[in-house]
Protein backbone atom coordinates (compact mmCIF):
# COMPACT_ATOMS: atom_id res chain seq x y z
CA UNK A 1 0.00 0.00 0.00
CA UNK A 2 2.84 2.40 0.62
CA UNK A 3 4.56 1.70 -2.88
CA UNK A 4 1.12 2.65 -4.49
CA UNK A 5 1.03 5.75 -2.05
CA UNK A 6 4.70 6.84 -3.22
CA UNK A 7 4.40 5.60 -6.54
CA UNK A 8 1.45 7.83 -7.14
CA UNK A 9 2.99 10.49 -5.70
CA UNK A 10 6.04 10.37 -7.47
CA UNK A 11 3.91 10.18 -11.07
CA UNK A 12 2.01 13.44 -9.50
CA UNK A 13 5.56 15.60 -8.93
CA UNK A 14 6.75 14.59 -11.85
CA UNK A 15 3.75 15.68 -13.98
CA UNK A 16 3.81 18.79 -12.16
CA UNK A 17 7.09 19.72 -12.62
CA UNK A 18 7.37 19.09 -16.43
CA UNK A 19 3.53 21.13 -16.50
CA UNK A 20 6.19 24.03 -14.61
CA UNK A 21 9.12 23.37 -17.03
CA UNK A 22 11.36 26.20 -15.47
CA UNK A 23 13.79 25.22 -17.16
CA UNK A 24 12.71 26.65 -20.57
CA UNK A 25 13.36 30.20 -19.59
CA UNK A 26 12.28 33.34 -21.88
CA UNK A 27 15.72 33.20 -23.06
CA UNK A 28 16.20 29.58 -23.90
CA UNK A 29 12.77 29.64 -25.85
CA UNK A 30 13.55 32.89 -27.31
CA UNK A 31 17.22 31.09 -29.03
CA UNK A 32 15.48 27.93 -29.65
CA UNK A 33 12.37 29.32 -31.79
CA UNK A 34 14.79 31.94 -33.97
CA UNK A 35 17.44 28.79 -34.72
CA UNK A 36 14.60 26.52 -35.18
CA UNK A 37 13.10 29.03 -37.56
CA UNK A 38 15.91 30.00 -39.10
CA UNK A 39 17.32 26.13 -39.77
CA UNK A 40 13.66 25.72 -41.22
CA UNK A 41 14.43 28.51 -43.88
CA UNK A 42 18.16 28.11 -44.78
CA UNK A 43 18.49 26.43 -47.83
CA UNK A 44 15.28 27.80 -49.47
CA UNK A 45 16.66 31.13 -51.99
CA UNK A 46 13.60 33.16 -51.52
CA UNK A 47 12.09 31.79 -48.16
CA UNK A 48 11.73 33.35 -44.68
CA UNK A 49 14.12 35.47 -42.38
CA UNK A 50 14.42 37.90 -39.64
CA UNK A 51 16.28 40.55 -42.17
CA UNK A 52 13.75 43.56 -42.10
CA UNK A 53 12.65 46.22 -40.08
CA UNK A 54 11.32 44.89 -36.94
CA UNK A 55 11.43 41.42 -37.19
CA UNK A 56 12.90 38.75 -35.05
CA UNK A 57 11.40 38.39 -31.07
CA UNK A 58 8.43 40.11 -30.17
CA UNK A 59 7.03 38.32 -27.12
CA UNK A 60 6.91 35.22 -24.79
CA UNK A 61 4.49 33.58 -22.45
CA UNK A 62 4.79 30.92 -19.57
CA UNK A 63 1.99 28.34 -20.46
CA UNK A 64 1.70 24.83 -19.02
CA UNK A 65 4.28 22.64 -20.18
CA UNK A 66 6.40 24.99 -22.15
CA UNK A 67 6.41 28.84 -23.67
CA UNK A 68 4.73 30.52 -26.22
CA UNK A 69 7.05 32.75 -28.64
CA UNK A 70 5.67 35.53 -31.31
CA UNK A 71 8.39 35.96 -33.71
CA UNK A 72 7.41 38.53 -36.94
CA UNK A 73 9.67 37.44 -39.62
CA UNK A 74 9.09 38.38 -43.68
CA UNK A 75 8.69 35.70 -46.47
CA UNK A 76 9.54 36.30 -50.36
CA UNK A 77 8.90 38.96 -52.33
CA UNK A 78 5.51 40.36 -52.50
CA UNK A 79 5.21 42.75 -56.04
CA UNK A 80 2.74 44.78 -54.27
CA UNK A 81 5.62 46.22 -51.80
CA UNK A 82 7.91 47.38 -54.87
CA UNK A 83 10.61 44.70 -53.62
CA UNK A 84 9.91 44.62 -49.80
CA UNK A 85 9.50 41.60 -48.11
CA UNK A 86 6.13 41.40 -46.35
CA UNK A 87 6.15 41.43 -42.32
CA UNK A 88 4.28 38.38 -40.79
CA UNK A 89 3.87 37.43 -36.87
CA UNK A 90 4.07 33.85 -36.12
CA UNK A 91 3.92 32.00 -32.80
CA UNK A 92 5.71 29.04 -31.69
CA UNK A 93 5.96 26.42 -29.01
CA UNK A 94 8.72 25.73 -26.82
CA UNK A 95 7.95 22.24 -25.30
CA UNK A 96 9.18 21.05 -21.80
CA UNK A 97 11.34 19.10 -23.80
CA UNK A 98 13.23 21.83 -26.02
CA UNK A 99 11.30 21.03 -29.11
CA UNK A 100 9.70 23.96 -31.10
CA UNK A 101 6.19 23.46 -32.65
Amino acid sequence: MKKKISLSLSVILLVAMLAFSPWITESFAKTRAMTDFEKKWESTSDGCGFNCSGCGFLSSKKVIFGRNVELAFACGLSPTTNGEMEKTNGKFFVSFLGTVH
